[in-house]
C-alpha cells in the first residue's frame, strides 16, 4: 500500500530525436519516505536511511492525468546520476494498476528494471519493453511468455498504456541521492512475426537446436556447419587469453601477503576487509559461476507439438530424453502432474552434434561429458574466474581442479508438515534421528569432496522459507499432526512453563480440554494472545537447526567451512543474527543491481558470500530477462561489471557466484518453467562475447581492486 506524502508538479522532460520520444510527466508522488524535488529539468531523488517502508522512492504519472502511451518503442530510458560517494542501485517499475480497488493496489502489469552505478557515475538506465496481446494458443507454464503473447509480468499491457513509472530503492541501508532526467522511449518496434497469427503457423516454436524459431538475433545457429567455425574461433580466443597472472593453483593471489598455510580454506580479515585464505596461505576472493552442468532439460510430455525435431527414443539417449519422476514445482505441469515427464536436454543433444557423435548408443554421453570436463574449466580460467559456483556437476568439478563449494539440500530429512517453505517444508529439527541423518547425508553425498583441498566447504539447504514473521514456523508446528516431534516438543515447552492446560488456555484464550487435545488440534490461536510463546518456540527451532548443522559439519567435515543456507532477498535480521552464531560464512542469493552498501545487522562481523546473482535480456531465444532485466548484451555485461565491482568494494563480501553458465531452456526448465536468458553460453554452447570480455577484465584486476576500493567513511 502506498503512502503519498506530497504532490508537486514536474514539467515536461523532452528528448527530441528521430529514434526516441520524450515522456510528458506531471505529478511526482512520494512513496514510503522518498523525496523528489525538481531541479531545472531534472528530478532530485532522496532516499532516507530509515524509510517508512521497504520501497522508498517516487511514483511519476502523466501530465494532465490519464496514462502513458508506451506503444511503438522497445525501451524505456532515463539518465541517472549517482550523487553518492559509494556504489548504489536505483530500481524502476513501469506498472498498470487495477482501478477502483480502494487503498489496496493490484498490478495488472509490471515491468521491472534497474541500474547499478559506481560512485559519482552517470549512465543511461535502459528497460526492455516486451509487447503482448491476447491469444488463445500461447505456450503455457513459462516464467515469461514470448513477445506477442500476454503476460502479466515483464510485458506491456496489450494496449501499451501504463499508469505509473516508479523509481525506488529496495531495502536501503543508508541514505542515498540520485538525479534522474531525460526520460524517453527509444528503439522503434518492428511488426511482430506473421507466424504469431495462428497456432497453425506458430507451432512448432522451437527449431532442431532448441532455439526459438520466430525471431533472429546475433549468434543464432542456422546450420551444423557453423560449429566448426565457432570452435576454431574459440580455440584461438582461449589460446590468446590464458588465466590471469599472480594466481596460486587454488586461485589465490601470489601478489599479496603470505599468510599462514594451513592446507585448507579459512576466512581471514586483511586491512579491514574479509577474504578467504587459500590452502597455501594466500588471499582468495571467490569469483565463480553456478550450474556448470549439462543436464537442464525442458518437458516434452503433452507439448510434443512445440518441437520441430526430437532425438530418437533409445536407451542411449536417456540422458537427453528421459523420464522425470521428481517433484514438479511450478510451470506447465503444475496442477496436472503426470506420473512421469519425458524431457529433452537440447544442450546435451547439441554437444553430441557439435562433437560429431555418430553413434550415441555407444559413446554420446561420455564424449559430451569428457568435452565439458575439459572445456568448462578451461573457459572459466580464461574468462577470469577462479572457482566453480554452486550446483555444478561433481564430475566436471573433480576434473577441473578449481575451488568449489557444494550445496547439501537434505531432502531426506524429516520435515514439519504444516510449516511450508520455498523448496521444501522446514526440517523437523526435534526428530530423534535428525542430527544423525544430517551427518549421514553429508558424508554419503560429499564424502570425496570433504577430503579434497579444493573444497572450500558446504552450503546446507538453499533459500529456506522462514515464514512471514518470527512466529510463522511455530504456527506451522501447530498445524501439524500430533505425531510431529516438533509439536510434541512444543507441548513439553508449554507444559513446563504453564503446568496446567487451564493456565495455557487463560493466556492463549483457547479451550483445549487437555494437553493431549493440544497435540491433536490444528487450530492456531490469535497472535496477540500466543505471540510470546510462538516467537520463543520459533527461535528455538531456528537455533536448533543451525546448531544441528554446525555439529554435523564438525563431525564429518572438520576443516571445511560451513557456508550457511543461502538466504534470499527476503531475509530477516532476527534469523541472520542466529545464523551468525553458527556459520563460518553467511550466504545470500541477492538478485540486485549493486550490493556495495549491503551490511549485516548491527553488531555482526562475519564474512558474506553471494550465492547467486544474474542479469538477462529478452530477444535471444529464452524470453525471460531473469530477476534483473537489462536491454541488450552490452548492458548485461555492464550490469555484471558494476555488480561485481560493488561486491569488491563491500568489506564484508568474500566472493560472488553468477547464476548460471548456460541459458535456461527456451520453453522453460521442467521443474518450474524458468526460461531465462541469463547464461555465459547459449543452448548451442556458444559464448556471449560481451559477458566474456567483462569477466576477463574483472578477473585480471580482482585482487588489486578489492584492496584499492575504500568503503565510505573509511
Amino acid at each position: 500500500m502506498m503512502k503519498f506524502l506530497f504532490v508537486l508538479l514536474l514539467f515536461c522532460l523532452l528528448h527530441a530525436s528521430r529514434e526516441a520520444s520524450g515522456l510528458e510527466l506531471g505529478n511526482v508522488r512520494a512513496m514510503f519516505g522518498g523525496e523528489g524535488v525538481v531541479a531545472g529539468r531534472k528530478l532530485e531523488l532522496t532516499i532516507p536511511a530509515e524509510p517508512a517502508g521497504r520501497w522508498p522512492g517516487v511514483a511519476l504519472t502523466p501530465e494532465g492525468g490519464g496514462r502513458f502511451d508506451f506503444n511503438g518503442c522497445r525501451e524505456f530510458r532515463a539518465e541517472v546520476s549517482n550523487l553518492n560517494a559509494f556504489p548504489a542501485q536505483l530500481q524502476v517499475e513501469i506498472v498498470r494498476l487495477k482501478r477502483g480497488s480502494g487503498k489496496k493496489e493490484i498490478f495488472l502489469n509490471k515491468i521491472s528494471g534497474g541500474i547499478g552505478l559506481a560512485p559519482g557515475e552517470r549512465a543511461m538506465l535502459r528497460v526492455p519493453l516486451i509487447r503482448s496481446r491476447e491469444s488463445g494458443f500461447a505456450p503455457q507454464g513459462l516464467r515469461c511468455a514470448f513477445e506477442g503473447f500476454n503476460c502479466r509480468e515483464n510485458h506491456l499491457p496489450a494496449d501499451g498504456m501504463v499508469d505509473e513509472i516508479r523509481f525506488f530503492v529496495k531495502d536501503p541501508c543508508q541514505a542515498k541521492r540520485f538525479r534522474i532526467g531525460n526520460l524517453h522511449l527509444a528503439e522503434k518496434t518492428a511488426p511482430l512475426p506473421e507466424a504469431l497469427e495462428s497456432a497453425e503457423t506458430f507451432y512448432p516454436c522451437l527449431d532442431r537446436f532448441g532455439q526459438y524459431r520466430h525471431s533472429d538475433w546475433p549468434g543464432k545457429l542456422k546450420d551444423v556447419s557453423e560449429w566448426k567455425i565457432r570452435a576454431a574461433d574459440e580455440e584461438r580466443d582461449l589460446a590468446a587469453h590464458p588465466a590471469p597472472a599472480e594466481r596460486t593453483r587454488f586461485g589465490g593471489w601470489t601478489g599479496g601477503p603470505q599468510l599462514e598455510a594451513t592446507g585448507g580454506f579459512r576466512v581471514e580479515k586483511y586491512r579491514g576487509k574479509w577474504f578467504f585464505a587459500d590452502p597455501e596461505g594466500r588471499l582468495f576472493w571467490l569469483f565463480g559461476v553456478n550450474r556448470c552442468d549439462l543436464s537442464e532439460a525442458t518437458g516434452v510430455t503433452r507439448r510434443e507439438h512445440c518441437f520441430e525435431a526430437l532425438p530418437p527414443r533409445c536407451r542411449a539417449n536417456e540422458w537427453t530424453y528421459y523420464a522425470y519422476p521428481g517433484a514438479l514445482r511450478l510451470g506447465f505441469y503444475k496442477g496436472s502432474r503426470p506420473r512421469s515427464v519425458m524431457q529433452v536436454s537440447f544442450l546435451g543433444l547439441n554437444l553430441m552434434r557439435k562433437l560429431g557423435v555418430a553413434d550415441p548408443e555407444a559413446d554420446g554421453r561420455k564424449t559430451a561429458y569428457d568435452y565439458a570436463c575439459r572445456r568448462i574449466p578451461e573457459r572459466l580460467r580464461s574468462w577470469g574466474f577462479n572457482a566453480f559456483g554452486n550446483s555444478c556437476s561433481q564430475q566436471i568439478v573433480r576434473a577441473g581442479r578449481m575451488p568449489y563449494a557444494h550445496t547439501a539440500h537434505q531432502t531426506r530429512c524429516p520435515q514439519i508438515a504444516g510449516a511450508h517453505g520455498n523448496w521444501a517444508n522446514f526440517d523437523d529439527v526435534f526428530s530423534p534421528d535428525y542430527a544423525g541423518l544430517l551427518a549421514r547425508n553429508l558424508k554419503q553425498d560429499f564424502g570425496e569432496a570433504l577430503q579434497d583441498p579444493y573444497c572450500i566447504g558446504l552450503y546446507v539447504h538453499n533459500e529456506i522459507g522462514w515464514g512471514r514473521d518470527d512466529a510463522d514456523l511455530a504456527r506451522g508446528v501447530l498445524r501439524s499432526p500430533a505425531s510431529q516431534p516438533a509439536k510434541q516438543e512444543f507441548r513439553r515447552m508449554l507444559e513446563k512453563k504453564y503446568g496446567s492446560i487451564g493456565r495455557l488456555n487463560a493466556v492463549w484464550k483457547t479451550e483445549y480440554p487437555s494437553w493431549e487435545a493440544f497435540l491433536f488440534s490444528a487450530a492456531v490461536p490469535a497472535d496477540r494472545d500466543a505471540w510470546a510463546d510462538l516467537n520463543a518456540f520459533n527461535m528455538r527451532l531456528v537455533h536448533t537447526y543451525f546448531a544441528s548443522v554446525r555439529q554435523a559439519m564438525r563431525e564429518i567435515a572438520p576443516g571445511k567451512l560451513y557456508l550457511g543456507c543461502r538466504f534470499t532477498n527476503n531475509y530477516r535480521n532476527s534469523i541472520v543474527r542466529i545464523a551468525a552464531e553458527y556459520c563460518d560464512v553467511l550466504s545470500f542469493n541477492f538478485y540486485k543491481y549493486s550490493i556495495g552498501t549491503f551490511r549485516l545487522p548491527k553488531g555482526i562481523d562475519k564474512p558474506v558470500i553471494i550465492g547467486e546473482f544474474h542479469f538477462g535480456t529478452p530477444g535471444y531465444g529464452p524470453e525471460w530477462a531473469g530477476l534483473c532485466a537489462v536491454a541488450g548484451q552490452e548492458e548485461r555485461a555492464r550490469a555484471f561489471d558494476r555488480y561485481v565491482r560493488s561486491a569488491l568494494y563491500n568489506p564484508e563480501i568474500v566472493g560472488v557466484q553468477y547464476f548460471q553458465l548456460y541459458d535456461q531452456p527456451a520453453l522453460g526448465r521442467t521443474l518450474d518453467g524458468e526460461n531465462g536468458q541469463v547464461g555465459f553460453l547459449d543452448v548451442t554452447d556458444t559464448p556471449y562475447p560481451a559477458m566474456v570480455e567483462a569477466s576477463r577484465r574483472l578477473g585480471g584486476r580482482l585482487y588489486r581492486e578489492r584492496l584499492s576500493a575504500v568503503p565510505a567513511g573509511k
